[in-house]
């Protein structure tokens, strides 16, 4: 898969975050939130910092690959970051079937 495509599929992805019914048509997305994301009361808020993150966030420091693949955004003095892994249709090995973005807080890392 060529790294246009994925990084195409990482920001619909993310852009889609606080939009339900859009991220269930990308289809070949699971998005995983940890346990203690998914206990803070901002939970909502963490997910609009990660959509709205502009294309300029993503430089050759941050993105050496120009993937769209991690990213970090700082809450209420929390540090949050997502990560997507690839895997094949069967969620067994690397392959480019299936985009897993997990949403954590930067400890969890």
């Amino acid at each position: 898969m060529k790294t246009e495509a994925i990084k195409e599929t990482n920001k619909r992805i993310r852009k889609n975050l606080v939009n339900p019914d859009e991220l269930i048509k990308i289809g070949n997305c699971r998005l995983i939130i940890t346990k203690a994301v998914a206990a803070q009361e901002n939970i909502g808020d963490i997910l609009r910092a990660f959509s709205n993150l502009p294309d300029s966030y993503f430089t050759e420091d941050n993105d050496p690959h120009g993937e769209q693949d991690y990213a970090k955004v700082t809450i209420n003095d929390e540090n949050y970051i997502y990560k997507v892994d690839y895997y094949d249709s069967n969620l067994e090995f690397h392959g480019y079937d299936i985009f897993a973005m997990t949403i954590m807080m930067e400890c969890e890392y």
